[in-house]
């Protein structure tokens, strides 16, 4: 009986060091706090944040902005790529992405389009608040990542503080573990 217990507590510390030693060198556990991400997160969400990897278009990351706090964004433009704005859309290289409407959500009283958009074989949902709309943006090139909110009407990113450099981005989120608080379809 001994034997097992000792056993026991080896295999438990070892795992346990094993999920320490993950924890410092490879991953983050993030909390969302706020509703820049929606629809894809909501406040409280969480996300695994890996340390590894390069960033691609279309890949949530997590970086330290320039009022040294954390933002969750999306990738929509790369190092030394065009990027343009124009309706709330990110034209890169010349490509504009697609938007194709896929349902509507409730929030504040208020309806909002969930449109998919699109770009180099890349989906991803976001908000599109008609009654709000962003100015567009004059071409200029990316100088690390241009990252953009879900939320596109209601956020802050790239389009205000300009391009996020490397040195900035801690990593990649590889996996959702809660969406946090998603308002509901009518």
């Amino acid at each position: 009986m001994k034997a097992l217990a000792k056993v026991l507590a080896i295999l438990v510390l070892t795992l346990l060091a094993t999920a320490i030693a993950l924890r410092v060198l490879v991953f983050d556990l993030v909390e969302v706090r706020g509703d820049d991400m929606l629809p894809a997160l909501g406040k409280g969400a969480w996300v695994l944040v890996s340390r590894k990897g390069e960033p691609k278009r279309g890949d949530l990351i997590l970086y330290r902005g320039k009022d040294n706090t954390y933002h969750v964004r999306r990738v929509v433009a790369l190092h030394g790529e065009r990027i343009q704005i124009n309706d709330s859309r990110p034209i890169v290289m010349g490509k504009r992405a697609t938007h194709e409407v896929t349902g509507t959500v409730r929030m504040a009283d208020r309806t909002f389009k969930i449109v998919q958009e699109s770009m180099d074989g890349r989906h991803y949902d976001i908000l599109d608040d008609t009654m709000r709309r962003v100015t567009d943006q004059e071409e200029q090139v990316v100088d690390g990542l241009f990252v953009m909110a879900d939320n596109r009407e209601h956020s802050r990113d790239s389009r205000d503080g300009g391009s996020v450099p490397a040195e900035n981005v801690r990593g990649i989120v590889v996996s959702v573990l809660a969406r946090g608080a998603i308002p509901t379809q009518p």
